[in-house]
């Protein structure tokens, strides 16, 4: 998704996916517990931030300013760097269920 900011005019990438469903969490206060920790100054999550979507399901959002994302190479990086995260926040909430 590429978004541009009306306040500033620049141009941002979100990436965003779906982490798990708040119904496959047995133990939600403790995990509500590590996900608040996690996205503290965005410690465990990377730079990306983690939030609940109406669905009732734990998403992730990642946003990249594109000037930093000019080769194609960083681009690879950021996506995979991204995927880490995610499957990082799958392992963490599988330790929930």
């Amino acid at each position: 998704l590429l978004n541009r900011s009306s306040d500033l005019e620049i141009d941002c990438l979100f990436v965003r996916t779906r982490v798990v469903s708040l119904s496959e969490i047995t133990r939600a206060g403790e995990f509500a517990r590590a996900a608040l920790a996690g996205n503290f100054f965005w410690h465990a999550t990377r730079g990306a931030r983690l939030s609940i979507g109406p669905d009732r399901a734990v998403y992730l959002t990642e946003r990249r300013l594109i000037d930093g994302l000019a080769d194609p190479r960083a681009l690879a990086e950021v996506i995979e760097n991204f995927q880490l995260t995610v499957t990082d926040w799958q392992i963490r909430s599988s330790l929930y269920a």
